[in-house]
């Protein structure tokens, strides 16, 4: 397991990413954890995750930006990243606009989101082994 205080990930047996947010804390970690969940996607040559959103505080919009003009294209080019299982916030506002960034990464990057009621955890992952492993086994 890989942690700090914005969440944790796990590389799961089953064959994707289980990235899970805590209360955001600051963009430096949520930086920080996006960053080793790149790395964990391309050491493992896994192209899905479960992306667990329920706690978490919204992005800021400097975090939206960067993710948008550096990690998503860092992703793109570094790992098979192509499906996420987002497991929805508890808090309304958050959730809109999670769903809403995730259709614009979807028509910028192509990774297809599926979103998730909070207590739909055994759907998202039933979901999410479903998919292609990689973007090129569609």
């Amino acid at each position: 397991m890989i942690a700090n205080t914005a969440g944790y990930l796990l590389l799961e047996p089953a064959g994707y990413v289980r990235l899970v947010w805590h209360q955001k804390v600051s963009s430096t970690e949520v930086r920080e954890l996006l960053n080793q969940a790149l790395q964990l996607l391309e050491r493992s040559h896994c192209g899905r995750m479960l992306i667990d959103h329920r706690q978490v505080a919204p992005y800021s919009e400097e975090d939206c930006k960067w993710l948008v003009s550096d990690w998503f294209p860092r992703c793109m080019h570094q790992t098979n990243y192509g499906y996420g299982a987002v497991l929805a916030s508890y808090d309304l506002f958050v959730k809109l606009a999670v769903s809403s960034f995730g259709q614009y990464v979807r028509q910028q990057f192509g990774i297809h989101y599926h979103y998730f009621e909070a207590e739909q955890e055994a759907d998202a992952i039933d979901w999410l082994v479903a998919q292609p492993a990689t973007l090129q086994e569609e």
